[in-house]
């Protein structure tokens, strides 16, 4: 690789870790209409208590080795976790009769320059839980992934830069809680003559009627999985503990 193309690979892979997931360039045609992101510590009628449980249930800094570090809250930073998920909820046709109990989303947690992880965490009660879980079953769900995180690529890839393809694949979920769905979603972004792929990995796991979400991105090979299935875990172990 030249000089030209190393300098190209740390330019679009750090642009990637300040945005990939929160909007880092101009969006030029999204194949959903972007929905406003949810805003975690606002939402009206939500319990205290549950609140309080969700923010210790998502990751923290102790789940990780040593050099990962959380990213800035402010908008449009880290994975967009909750962009994504509201967009994929409304292209499913769930529609939400009260809101959730409690909910929390963690910082995004990155290592170098863009390896990332993030979770949200949201107790919405079971009938709610069983209609997002057979949704997520049902036969748009594919479709709507592919959508979604399509328009996710589009806007977060750097100026100048072109998205390529995006694949969605399921995957085997995790063990935890009644029923669990994950997916690979495989895409590149394009530089010139540099094409840097992007693999991403995204986890729901429905507990009664906890609802919990896990999103991991790292760019050139997948996320270090033996680490990926320890913070499900303990994601999913914190969310279902009786208070």
């Amino acid at each position: 690789m030249s000089k030209y193309r190393a300098v190209l690979v740390l330019v679009v892979v750090a642009v990637l870790g300040a945005g990939c997931g929160g909007g880092g360039g101009d969006t030029q045609t999204a194949p959903i209409p972007p929905a406003p992101e949810v805003t975690t510590a606002t939402i009206p009628g939500t319990d205290p208590a549950l609140v309080g449980k969700a923010r210790s249930a998502t990751l923290q800094p102790s789940d990780f080795p040593p050099g990962y570090e959380p990213q800035s809250e402010e908008p449009g930073q880290g994975l967009s976790i909750d962009l994504v998920w509201s967009e994929l909820t409304s292209c499913l046709g769930v529609e939400r009769m009260a809101p959730p109990a409690g909910v929390a989303t963690s910082p995004t947690f990155k290592q170098g320059l863009a390896t990332q992880g993030r979770s949200t965490v949201e107790y919405v009660g079971e009938p709610a839980a069983a209609a997002i879980a057979t949704a997520l079953a049902g036969p748009k769900a594919l479709d709507c992934l592919t959508k979604v995180f399509v328009a996710d690529v589009d806007r977060s890839k750097p100026e100048g830069a072109t998205p390529g393809p995006v694949k969605v694949t399921p995957r085997e979920g995790p063990t935890g809680g009644q029923r669990s769905m994950a997916w690979r979603i495989n895409a590149s972004v394009n530089l010139a003559e540099l094409v840097v792929p992007l693999f991403q990995d995204f986890v729901v796991i429905f507990d009664r009627g906890t609802v919990i979400r896990l999103l991991f991105l790292n760019p050139g090979s997948e996320f270090p999985q033996t680490l990926e299935r320890s913070l499900v875990d303990k994601v999913v172990v914190r969310a279902s503990a009786t208070p």
